[in-house]
């Protein structure tokens, strides 16, 4: 029975356009009914669609173009339709947008009034990439979309180019039921066609050359009781003429011969892995076909196979049972590149013959040098394990000839994953090339056994190449790290280090970085000498530097600290502390304190380093948190010594980034205030010390822990002396409790308080000198009225002392109501001149004083 492909290409056609064309009209007359509300509510949602197609991000996604794609094209809207024609036939068009909208075409039976626009699309983009990318959808068409693609290239009034690219469509599809409308066009009327319709026919059927043997191959596929797949015909004519090739005469084989080779080729790519087999084309008598046939399997796409695996040992036996007989160096090639990939399934699965096959190419005589390298690959990766023995007894008979090839049988023994150790032992004692050496030692450190050890060791000591040396230390340092042998690390150590070869030294300090605890007591002491060694070269130095900081973390600052005034070593340092944050912020007490230990050394260079160090881990990152544990506890040290060493404005800026700073946790506010307070009282300049004692007079005022509440009234008192103001300072330095203040300030202390009591006691004098004056009506009154007043409050302490004193003398009480009269600028006299009424005139002078000197105070919080 035949398949319904076989009708009539013309009745297949009207049948296709019926179902093709119907549904589209018919919801196109739907559109045409839509009330008014619903129709504008659409457009609405198409315009939608369409202008989401220009948004730039969503090329990046092409399962969302698809979906957009496929909304316009199911809506059967004129303008959806019109926006996508218009983007298929657009070549500035996203390829990724043509390609959705090419796939939902050809996915979509009722989108026909489309394909017209992809097959233009097509023929203007012919032999380009995007054409290329295209041909995959091609190959999901259903009948009614060939059946259209057959119409157009039929269609007379079209331009004949799209009439060949409708064609050449066709035939890109791949399909089998393509071929009777190729055959049709192939053999009809019109010349135009002819010959498009050929090469896409041959590109689907690549067995045929002329039109007869084409209907030929479609009636022996089709008129039978049973429909004969194009796979099963394609086997079958290569079968056909390679019986014909072995039975012809001599003067037929040339012509045989090229037909076969041309069908062969031709039907290759579309075979699948069973019919190319089955062809045994990897035992064709023409040796291009071994080789196309070796080349194919090497890209074959055995996980499209229902058994991957068994797919791939199925390929491997055919391929081995060809190596075995093939006597072609390029198709032994050939052969062997198809190999390789399969060596992980095939491992276990290589028969004695094959092997024989394989170590014949591998050792053999007459053996070009690029067969026998792909052989011994192919071993190796096969982990052949029975190849050992013939590879160690050629490598011996090779004695000191042809090092390349021992190498690669060097390679190749290792790949098979056996214990060699006693056996390369024997060979890199004896070995005199160094480049066999330098192999040996690097599979014996990558494979590591102590039996090694005592030839590393050797040749540590007698190898006169320094890149053995480098080598073994390596190896060495492979085998200490995996077997925490102490012979290995004392080679490492006695040997390793003191190598005349700055790069084996410096190849070596790098190997005792690894973290290895057992080694600590060892490794710690030797790479802290080579670091301090100011003869060894600074690269050795600076990678000692480095080993010390993998081995030991934070704690190599212990072993650098003597040497951090060294610019490369210092780098190395300060880089572990930053990493060393970023990981662990937690840290940071441990580094302010190596911070300060360099800071006590006393030395300028240390003191310098202190304050690099926290600069450098302020400004590494913006996630160490404000205070608590991360960059407040920094910046406080910092502004410390800045402090210390004679920077007060650049303390005072960094102790006000802390109270600008927006922390994660409380901050210790009160004491970053003191902090800046007391790096502005060393600025010097009047506005810096206006706000030192503005910021002070507001602490003295609040509740502060003892210790904390000494340092405030301490640094006030000094403040207000500094700005002559002894007797404001005497009464802030009384308030300092010396228990609570640190220890180095209670000398300052002792002395300020004396030097504050003696400028207020000299105060005191003056401000009673100008006292007396006033009243007696001289030229030096008005002078004293205007110095008291210059003085203000500090004028106005002493006044009010003298009133408190003043009890028995009424002209001299009278004189210090003037001198509080024109402090406080008003007028303060008794009424009567009776000891009561001047009695009453000094309490309320007093207690305006009074009151003036307690709000000035607030005032200056």
């Amino acid at each position: 029975m035949k398949r319904s492909v076989t009708l009539r290409p013309v009745i297949a056609l009207s049948v296709a356009l019926a179902a093709f064309v119907g549904p589209t009209a018919q919801a196109q007359d739907t559109k045409k009914g839509d009330d008014p509300p619903v129709a504008a509510e659409n457009d609405e949602r198409i315009d939608r669609l369409v202008r989401g197609l220009n948004i730039p991000a969503l090329t990046k996604k092409p399962e969302l173009v698809a979906a957009r794609v496929r909304d316009l094209l199911a809506s059967r809207h004129p303008r959806a339709y019109a926006d996508l024609r218009a983007r298929v036939l657009r070549t500035s068009e996203k390829p990724v947008i043509v390609l959705e909208i090419a796939r939902a075409i050809l996915a979509d039976p009722d989108a026909g009034d489309l394909l017209d626009a992809l097959v233009e699309r097509l023929r203007v983009e012919r032999g380009s990439g995007l054409s290329a990318t295209l041909a995959g959808p091609l190959r999901n068409v259903d009948a009614p979309v060939l059946a259209r693609l057959a119409e157009f290239a039929r269609a007379r009034g079209r331009a004949p180019e799209f009439r060949s690219a409708a064609i050449d469509v066709l035939g890109r599809t791949g399909r089998e039921d393509a071929l009777p409308l190729l055959l049709d066009l192939w053999g009809g009327p019109d010349e135009l066609l002819r010959e498009p319709a050929r090469r896409a026919f041959v590109g689907i059927a690549p067995v045929v050359g002329t039109l007869a043997e084409a209907r030929a191959m479609w009636s022996e596929m089709n008129d039978g009781p049973y429909p004969i797949p194009l796979n099963e015909m394609l086997r079958r004519r290569i079968r056909e003429q390679t019986r014909e090739l072995a039975t012809h005469s001599d003067s037929d084989q040339q012509d045989l011969a090229r037909r076969y080779r041309e069908t062969a080729e031709r039907a290759l790519p579309h075979l699948p892995l069973t019919e190319i087999l089955a062809a045994e084309l990897l035992e064709s008598p023409v040796t291009s076909l071994r080789i196309a046939a070796a080349k194919r399997l090497a890209g074959y796409p055995f996980d499209r196979e229902t058994d991957g695996a068994a797919a791939r040992q199925a390929a491997g036996k055919a391929l081995f049972t060809a190596l075995r007989h093939e006597d072609d160096a390029e198709a032994e090639r050939a052969v062997l590149a198809a190999l390789a990939p399969l060596a992980s399934v095939l491992r276990d699965n290589v028969n004695a013959k094959s092997l024989r096959a394989l170590l014949q190419r591998a050792i053999g005589p007459d053996v070009s040098r690029d067969i026998r390298s792909q052989t011994l690959a192919l071993l190796g990766a096969l982990k052949e394990k029975r190849a050992i023995a013939p590879l160690q007894k050629a490598y011996d008979e090779l004695a000191d000839t042809d090092p390349e090839m021992r190498q690669e049988i060097l390679g190749t023994l290792e790949e098979t994953g056996s214990d060699l150790t006693s056996w390369l032992i024997v060979q890199v004692n004896s070995e005199g090339d160094e480049r066999i050496v330098k192999k040996i030692v690097a599979i014996l450190g990558r494979t590591p056994r102590p039996e090694a050890i005592s030839a590393f060791t050797r040749l540590l000591q007698h190898s006169d190449d320094d890149e053995v040396r480098e080598f073994v230390a390596t190896s060495l340092g492979n085998i200490w790290v995996r077997l925490k042998s102490e012979d290995a690390l004392r080679a490492l150590v006695e040997h390793g280090l003191t190598d005349a070869s700055t790069s084996v030294r410096r190849a070596t300090v790098r190997l005792l970085g690894n973290r290895i605890p057992e080694g600590e007591a060892v490794v710690l002491p030797a790479l802290k000498r080579v670091a301090h060694d100011k003869r060894e070269q600074m690269s050795v130095r600076t990678a000692a530097a480095e080993a010390l900081r993998s081995f030991a973390g934070l704690a190599s600052f212990e072993h650098l600290v003597d040497v951090l005034d060294v610019e490369a070593i210092w780098a190395v340092y300060a880089d572990l502390v930053k990493v060393e944050l970023a990981r662990d912020p937690t840290l940071s007490a441990q580094v302010i304190g190596q911070a300060r230990q360099m800071w006590d050394t006393g030395s300028g260079p240390g003191q310098a380093r202190a304050v690099a160090l926290l600069r450098e881990v302020i400004g590494s990152r913006d996630g160490l948190w404000e205070t608590g544990e991360g960059r407040g506890l920094f910046r406080e040290q910092l502004a410390e010594w800045l402090i210390e060493s004679g920077k007060p404005p650049e303390a005072a800026a960094v102790a006000q980034e802390l109270l600008d700073a927006e922390g994660q946790t409380e901050d210790p506010r009160a004491r970053w205030e003191l902090l800046t307070a007391r790096a502005l009282r060393r600025c010097r300049t009047d506005d810096s010390q206006t706000r030192c004692q503005t910021m002070l007079a507001s602490l003295a005022a609040a509740e502060l822990p003892a210790d904390l509440r000494a340092r405030v009234y301490f640094e006030l008192g000094l403040v207000q002396l500094e700005r002559g103001d002894p007797t404001a300072a005497l009464g802030a330095l009384d308030e300092v409790d010396r228990e609570h203040l640190p220890v180095e300030h209670r000398s300052a202390l002792t002395s300020s308080k004396a030097d504050a009591r003696r400028a207020s006691e000299e105060e005191h004098a003056r401000v009673i000198a100008l006292v007396e004056v006033l009243g007696t009506g001289t030229p030096e009154e008005a002078e004293a009225e205007t110095s008291l007043k210059g003085l203000g409050q500090r004028a106005m302490r002493h006044v009010y002392d003298a009133l408190d004193q003043s009890s028995t003398d009424a002209a001299y009480q009278r004189r210090l109501l003037r001198a509080a009269s024109l402090l406080l600028g008003v007028t303060i006299s008794p009424d009567e001149d009776t000891p009561e009424k001047l009695a009453e005139a000094v309490s309320n002078a007093k207690a305006g004083l009074e009151k003036v000197m307690r709000s000035r105070r607030s005032g200056s919080r």
